[in-house]
């Protein structure tokens, strides 16, 4: 009998041994996604509930033999099993009741269950169910009887709700849902209802088994929702499930609402959507920075479509939402790496992004759209979002990997406001490294295809922004398609190319040489209705020399040659022909008078061309420039620091395509070559680049992310006794540290329970309980954190009553104030006010100046260099403000920051019954791109477009009471920083009034539509502008409805008159006391009054000569100088 008993444990000890480390392991747990407080249900009694008010009742969910039932406590115990669902024989139900139902998975080691929550049939929720995950895991799995399915149903009128305290972040916690692969079943199966994901995971889940024709199908392998049901994912991750078509969620019928988490590492066999598959009938809105990324089209029986999400229905891209890094990976084709849109409809806002997808085989299908592939229906980009760093690699010949960035094959594709696509590349033998398409139709009313920078080109072996190979192009407005590798857009035979408006087709190559539009045999390009309004030189253009006898263009009515010039000038130019009304590119008359011969110099950073030849130079000898840039951010992170190159768009040498990065050795001026590796660590290095033998070169420094800090002193922790009884107290205390920082102290183990209170230690439950302290860091120490001292605690005797309980010797903890004031200043100013100032043992320093007036202000700076401030005027200080016109002057001066975080915070106060009142902050380092930023009482911040910076601070109007931030947000675009109009520039782009070309470039001399006026006095009016069929639907009816403008041409360039006029009608039309004096701006005319009270205000003084130049285009510079004066 031994024997068999010694035999048994022994065999019990090794099944232990092999039990999954998270059976075995406690969760760590963190603050809670729905209460926002940090969970205490660890412990096995099932005392210890959830802090949150709605987990007060909560009740456990266990297994036995894939058998659930709900218990008062997490061990296994007599508790009800969830009965059958008398419809269905492969349910359970969950029931809520009446009222919510709130459930805990079991932290119990069920070793029938293998460890886990287990259950043979899936859980059909009815009412309102929300489940904490715990850090567990829950599974469906297959049993004798072969019930299949998910693990949660949810059907119409109920919602399950599903969270993990165990955490939120990469992988979303440690809990988990899983369907083993025999089950047949998704995650969760949203049948109707609702299902709510705030944190944890749904994983290894295969999908719903299809009917009928598609009964060897699977589809939604995490999330399957259907029957107009609604899934809302807040958090959490959807991660490592399969299914033949989407992967990780299945919109078949229903909305799927994803606010934050990701979805990631899912996979579907073949068919469509690894991460997300969007049927007709489905709707698919990301927001905020929720993510799909890393999922794959693997290989299957029939090409694989969409790596990321397939759309049938709807899918829309708001905020900071990202589709990255995805692959579409099938041995018959791929399309679509990012997103594969097949008859529904794509709208990307804000700053959505299409990144670093890919599509790619090792056979010969065909490989098209790494970003984004139009297969009919409707695509939209908005705003400024971006398609970037997407690759069709090509199948194993090279080939066939057409459109880098985006594929029109039937359908639209509308690119508007300032939306780009970057960095994009076809595969080494094909096509349209930014757009391809091969049908439909592709409109450009906004944005940039390439940019200004050498790193920003598409490459394809042709059209390397553009591919035409069937369709219409319609390109219009302020666009631009610039720098691109392998042409900037190459028309074929029946295509049509419309341009209008101010486009510019400029500095794209062809093999180094210079390939702007290239038009195939008989190509031609179309004027559109709007005619050409944009600079002159502004579309380059290429053509077989003697096809169609060099016609670029027919029907056109109007002169417009100055627009456009020939890529190979000066062996050819741009002609009209009035006769014919055609556009040729025609030999130039006497091309052998003149020969290019560009030489080029090297100063600093840039390189300039300059023609040497003989005779009159069409370019007046000026070949243009470019020039290398250092890094935009030089703080060391984990991505290499990379160098840009801005290249003007006049420049006639070859491409540059190539930065070479050196490293400074030994702190003297030798560099080592780095062979193309971009730095990434902190040190000394320079970025070159060279052109014919002329090198320019840029020296910076990557600076640490922060600053290295030292170690405080030991931490000495103390206490007044080291034994007490139940219900008594001791004093902690300690010694040592560097900074006389605050002071916690924290229970870290033990076998009794205590609780703390400032340095106040309470005893509760007889045991032992280990105590340690923590003293804080500042700007030069780390925190410091003491040994542990043992305190023991013995039954009470004496009658002592004892505390009680509250806390536990897993989570107590307090602190007191360790830091006094050590140091108290008083002193009287000049303009009769008086200054008191604390300062504290850690630095900190608390000043408060009262005014003669009665207004007080207080400035707090804490140990970190933080600021905060509060202003508080008094009566006298209004009224006598108000009486005498100005601004009443705030009692406190601060200095704005670049940072938000540590931007000065002003808190002002206006007496009671003050009204709105006209408030000066002093500010040290006011200048025009300071702007003071309300922040609401949910924290949320908002620039206040009628801050205006004054010689001395920064005013702006307050009703009540405010807080605000004063934050120097200029955006310091290279190509103003020389400009006349650059203050005025700088103050309308900080109030996000005018947005500029590029983060780094506003176009200054560049024109704008009337759209993008109308946009900008909107804005300015805090018009409400989100919706619309278009960008700038909402701002167009807004101006009609104020009458602001009749809402016409919204493509056509604004004139210095009409700018004057709508500006002068958003203000009111207020009266000028004198009437317009210049010559060319007749008294009856429109624009009259508007020029008249312009002038009055300061707003312009003409151009000159008694001229105000009314029908002149009005650049994007004269825009921001007016908008800017009439708001100062």
């Amino acid at each position: 009998m031994k024997k068999r008993i010694l035999s048994c444990l022994m065999a019990l000890a090794l099944w232990l041994t092999l039990l999954p480390a998270t059976a075995l392991a406690a969760p760590t747990h963190q603050t809670h996604p729905i209460c926002g407080k940090t969970c205490s249900h660890t412990g096995s009694s099932g005392t210890q509930t959830h802090p949150d008010n709605a987990f007060e009742n909560a009740k456990w969910l266990t297994s036995s033999y894939g058998k659930l039932s709900v218990e008062k406590s997490p061990e296994l115990s007599t508790g009800e099993l969830l009965p059958d669902d008398k419809n269905d024989a492969n349910c359970v139900l969950l029931e809520a009741g009446d009222e919510p139902g709130y459930y805990y998975l079991s932290t119990v080691e069920n070793y029938n269950d293998n460890g886990y929550v287990r259950s043979y049939k899936t859980i059909k929720i009815k009412g309102n169910v929300t489940i904490c995950l715990n850090g567990m895991q829950i599974e469906k799995v297959v049993d004798n009887t072969g019930s299949v399915g998910p693990v949660f149903e949810v059907p119409a009128g109920s919602t399950l709700t599903l969270t993990d305290c165990t955490g939120n972040g990469g992988n979303g916690g440690n809990g988990r849902i899983v369907c083993n692969e025999s089950s047949n079943g998704s995650g969760v199966y949203v049948n109707g209802g609702t299902l709510n994901l705030y944190s944890g995971q749904i994983t290894k889940s295969y999908g719903q088994k299809g009917t009928g024709s598609n009964s060897s199908n699977k589809y939604g392998g995490g999330v399957y929702v259907n029957n107009g049901g609604t899934f809302n994912m807040y958090g959490g991750a959807i991660t490592g499930n399969h299914a033949n078509y989407g992967g990780g969620v299945y919109v078949k019928s229903g909305t799927f609402n994803m606010y934050g988490g990701d979805i990631t590492r899912n996979s579907a066999s073949y068919g469509g959507g690894a991460g997300v598959y969007v049927e007709k009938n489905g709707n698919f809105i990301m927001k905020n920075t929720a993510s799909v990324t890393g999922n794959t089209i693997g290989y299957g029986s029939t090409a694989g479509y969409g790596g990321g999400v397939y759309v049938n229905g709807t899918f829309e891209m708001h905020n900071d939402a990202s589709v990255k890094d995805n692959t579409a990976n099938n041995s018959n084709g791929s399309s679509g790496g990012g997103v594969y849109v097949n008859g529904g409809t794509f709208k990307m806002h804000n700053n959505a992004s299409v990144s670093g997808n890919k599509t790619k085989n090792n056979s010969n299908g065909t490989l098209n759209g790494a970003g984004v592939y139009v297969n009919g229906g409707e695509f939209e980009m908005n705003d400024t979002a971006s398609i970037t760093g997407n690759t069709a690699t090509g199948n194993k010949k090279g080939d066939n990997g057409d459109g880098g960035g985006v594929y029109v094959n039937s359908g639209t594709f509308n690119m508007n406001g300032s939306a780009s696509i970057t960095k994009n590349n076809a595969a080494a033998k094909s096509y349209g490294g930014g757009v391809f398409v091969n049908r439909g139709t592709f409109n450009m009313t906004g944005g940039a295809i390439g940019g200004t920078n050498v790193g920003d080109a598409n490459t394809a072996y042709n059209g390397g922004g553009v591919y035409m190979w069937g369709g219409t192009f319609n390109m219009s407005g302020t666009t631009s398609i610039k720098s691109n590798i392998g042409n900037g857009v190459c028309v074929s035979n029946g295509v049509t190319f419309t341009v209008s408006g101010a486009p510019t087709v400029t500095g794209n190559t062809k093999e180094g040489a210079a390939s702007n539009v290239f038009l195939a045999g008989n190509a031609y390009i179309t004027i559109g209705n709007f005619d050409l309004n944009g600079n002159a030189n502004s579309i380059g253009v290429t053509k077989k020399e003697g096809v169609n006898n060099g016609v670029i263009a027919e029907s056109v009515s109007t002169d417009c040659s100055g627009k456009f010039f020939s890529d190979d000038t000066p062996r050819h130019k741009v002609e009209y022909n009035k006769t014919t009304q055609q556009l040729v590119l025609t030999k130039s008359s006497a091309p052998t008078e003149h020969t290019h011969i560009w030489t080029y110099k090297a100063n600093e950073a840039t390189i300039t061309a300059t023609c040497t030849g003989k005779g009159n130079c069409d370019f007046n000898k000026d070949g243009g420039s470019v020039t290398i840039n250092p890094p935009a951010n030089l703080t060391q992170g984990s991505n290499g620091k990379t160098a840009t190159v801005t290249v003007s768009d006049n420049w006639k040498g070859p491409a540059v395509n190539k930065i070479t990065y050196w490293e400074c050795v030994g702190g003297s001026d030798t560099y080592t070559n780095l062979n193309d590796v971009v730095p990434t660590k902190v040190g000394k290095y320079k970025a070159s680049i060279t052109v014919e033998k002329q090198t320019a070169f840029v020296v910076y420094e990557i600076l640490a992310s922060a600053p290295g800090k030292q170690e405080q002193d030991a931490l000495h922790l103390a206490s007044t006794k080291d034994t007490l009884a139940v219900g008594e107290t001791l004093t902690l205390k300690v010694t040592g540290g560097s900074t006389y920082g605050a002071v916690t102290y924290r229970i870290t183990g033990g076998t009794g329970t205590a609780k703390i209170e400032g340095n106040v230690l309470t005893a509760e439950k007889a045991g032992t309980v280990t105590v340690t302290a923590t003293m804080d860091g500042n700007e030069t120490f780390n925190d410091v954190t003491s040994g542990s001292l043992t305190i023991t605690i013995t039954e009470n005797t004496g009658g002592t009553t004892p505390s009680q309980p509250g806390g536990s010797s897993s989570g107590g903890s307090g602190s007191y104030d360790s830091n006094p004031i050590i140091k108290t200043e008083t002193k009287n100013n000049p303009d009769g006010s008086t200054t008191k100032t604390e300062t504290r043992k850690d630095g900190s320093v608390t000043q408060t100046t009262t005014g003669k007036d009665g207004s007080t202000g207080t400035v707090k700076t804490d140990k970190n260099g933080k600021t905060e401030m509060n202003a508080k005027l008094s009566d006298k200080a209004v009224e006598d403000a108000k009486k005498s016109g100005e601004p009443v002057k705030a009692p406190v001066e601060v200095e704005a920051s670049r940072n938000s975080g540590t931007a000065p915070t002003v808190k002002v106060e206006l007496p009671k019954n003050a009204g709105k009142t006209e408030v000066e902050i002093p500010v040290s380092n006011a200048k025009p791109g300071t702007v003071a930023v309300l922040v609401h009482a949910d924290g949320t911040e908002e620039i206040l477009k009628a801050s205006v910076p004054t010689e001395n601070g920064i005013r702006l109007t307050v009703d009540g009471s405010a807080t605000v931030k004063i934050i120097d947000n200029s955006k310091d675009f290279v190509d103003t920083r020389n400009h006349w109009a650059r203050e005025e520039i700088n103050f309308v782009s900080a109030r996000e009034l005018v947005n500029g070309m590029s983060a780094t470039r506003y176009a200054p001399d560049a024109t704008a539509t009337r759209a993008q006026l109308w946009t900008i006095l909107a804005r300015q009016s805090d018009a409400n502008l989100s919706g619309g069929a278009n960008w700038y639907e909402k701002a167009q009816l807004w101006s009609k409805d104020k009458g602001i403008s009749d809402g016409t041409n919204p493509g056509a360039t604004i004139t210095r008159a009409q700018m004057v006029t709508m500006l002068w009608r958003t203000m009111g039309q207020p009266a000028a006391t004198d009437k317009v004096s210049f010559a060319d701006v007749p008294a009856g005319s429109y624009y009259a009054q508007a020029v008249a009270w312009a002038v009055e205000g300061g707003i312009t003084q003409g151009v000159g000569g008694d001229r105000f130049d009314p029908n002149a285009t009005c650049t994007r510079a004269q825009i921001a100088a007016f908008l800017a004066r009439s708001m100062k």
